[in-house]
């Protein structure tokens, strides 16, 4: 871009130019890393079976299903107003497996 006045480049497209020249090796996928999921994706419902908030999860599922190609899991914990559920997920793994 420049200055239609002087026949210039501006120091604001040269600056923006730059950066995304700087940014575009950051864009690349990482090569070295695993294909993910390597392993089922858990997610931990706090509520009963059957119930509006399991219903939810499971069709959350499988549209996860579908855009990852896949395999989530629902797993129900129900007690204590959902905090079974999150104490698993605090004690799970810290993989990127369990939601």
């Amino acid at each position: 871009m420049s200055d239609p006045a002087r026949g210039t480049a501006t120091r604001r497209a040269l600056l923006g130019g730059g950066a995304g020249l700087l940014a575009a090796p950051l864009a690349t996928p990482a090569l070295g890393q695993p294909r993910w999921p390597e392993k089922p994706i858990e997610i931990q419902v706090g509520f009963v079976a059957g119930g509006g908030t399991d219903l939810d999860a499971r069709s959350y599922a499988r549209a996860l299903e579908k855009r990852i190609g896949g395999t989530v899991v629902v797993t129900n914990r129900p007690g204590a107003g959902g905090e079974l559920a999150l104490a698993a997920v605090v004690r799970a793994k810290p993989d990127g497996h369990t939601r």
